[in-house]
């Protein structure tokens, strides 16, 4: 599962697709109501499928349903975003590990790609698409592994990390800075400088979480 996770076309999907560019886009904030009348109605759907989509959510981390009193977006503490944050850096350093020039080299064309993309949106100041292809950058780490188990797991807070990447932007330059720690990743790898990638790749995560922390503390 990706950002766009739920990509079989079904009404349940569709709705857990629109709630969570709303969620990163700050159109739906951290703690805000979701409610499944409105939802239902702006689908011309019953609460049914609003309901399994509230489920989609609730099991990547997005929303969380609380007992008799519904469904918010979820609100995430600081301790709780290191958590993410760490855990995506030691699972992109294991990815790393596995990283082998011919075996990972459609992974990292990807990677080229994806930077070329993310300089044209930085230009545009497109932050929302950004943090959409930042994420698809880092999905493409984790595929040198070459671990089903590895993947499953980091997709599923994928789309957390997402939201968070996106309000970490706040910081003025910060997008410029983001954009010149991928392009430094990549062509570490293109060297086939692995150890350098790993430390570029921490101190990137680190910086994403500072300025989190910043963002915290004046918000």
């Amino acid at each position: 599962m990706t950002a766009k996770m739920m990509l079989d076309g079904s009404l349940p999907n569709q709705i857990a697709n629109f709630i969570t560019e709303q969620v990163v886009s700050q159109k739906f904030k951290p703690g805000e109501q979701l409610r499944e009348g409105e939802l239902a109605e702006q689908f011309g759907t019953s609460r049914a499928p609003v309901r399994e989509a509230f489920y989609i959510l609730e099991v990547i981390g997005l929303v969380e349903r609380l007992p008799r009193r519904g469904c918010f977006v979820k609100e995430y503490s600081y301790r709780e975003l290191s958590d993410l944050f760490e855990l995506r850096s030691l699972m992109e350093g294991m990815a790393l590990e596995r990283f082998d020039p011919q075996r990972s080299a459609d992974h990292l064309q990807k990677m080229q790609e994806v930077v070329s993309s993310m300089r044209e949106r930085v230009a545009q100041n497109n932050q929302d698409e950004y943090s959409r292809l930042n994420q698809i950058f880092h999905e493409s780490i984790i595929r040198f592994r070459d671990s089903k188990l590895i993947e499953t797991t980091y997709f599923r807070i994928s789309t957390p990390l997402r939201v968070l990447v996106n309000i970490s932007f706040w910081e003025n330059k910060s997008m410029e800075r983001s954009l010149k720690e991928h392009e430094q990743i990549v062509e570490a790898l293109l060297r086939e400088d692995i150890g350098g990638a790993k430390t570029i790749l921490e101190k990137h995560n680190l910086a994403t979480i500072r300025r989190l922390e910043k963002y915290f503390k004046t918000s």
